[in-house]
């Protein structure tokens, strides 16, 4: 097994064993078009500042298998192979067991290790 392929499983294995979290997407274009994977979630209150000052703001994030999401059949790259999930809705648990409403923000996927983060903004 070459280090890429273990790699790859590694991030596979990370984000769907004990620190993974159900992660439901649902299509902005369709939303009748759903799915649900096991992927790694974060919420917190700290930010800094393009100064370098410490602000109160909500920052999140989420990251996942871009494999696992495609084998749901969940469209995730157009024609042109880019990643078309900016703006979708995506329903998260945070450590309390609440479910916490997203729209994806700019998506930023590692095409070496087929891992997709995204930054996400608050839907209240």
């Amino acid at each position: 097994m070459s280090l890429q392929s273990r790699a790859i499983a590694d991030i596979q294995r990370i984000t769907t064993g004990q620190a993974g979290v159900p992660l439901r997407f649902v299509s902005r274009l369709n939303p009748s078009v759903t799915a649900t994977i096991l992927g790694i979630h974060t919420r917190h209150h700290l930010s800094v500042t393009s100064d370098g000052n410490v602000t109160n703001d909500m920052n999140a994030h989420c990251g996942f298998s871009e494999a696992l999401l495609v084998a749901t059949g969940y469209p995730v790259r157009n024609a042109n192979n880019q990643v078309i999930i900016t703006g979708d809705i995506l329903y998260a648990f945070d450590s309390q067991g609440i479910e916490r409403k997203y729209v994806i923000k700019p998506t930023n996927p590692d095409e070496t290790f087929g891992y997709i983060r995204c930054t996400l903004e608050s839907c209240l």
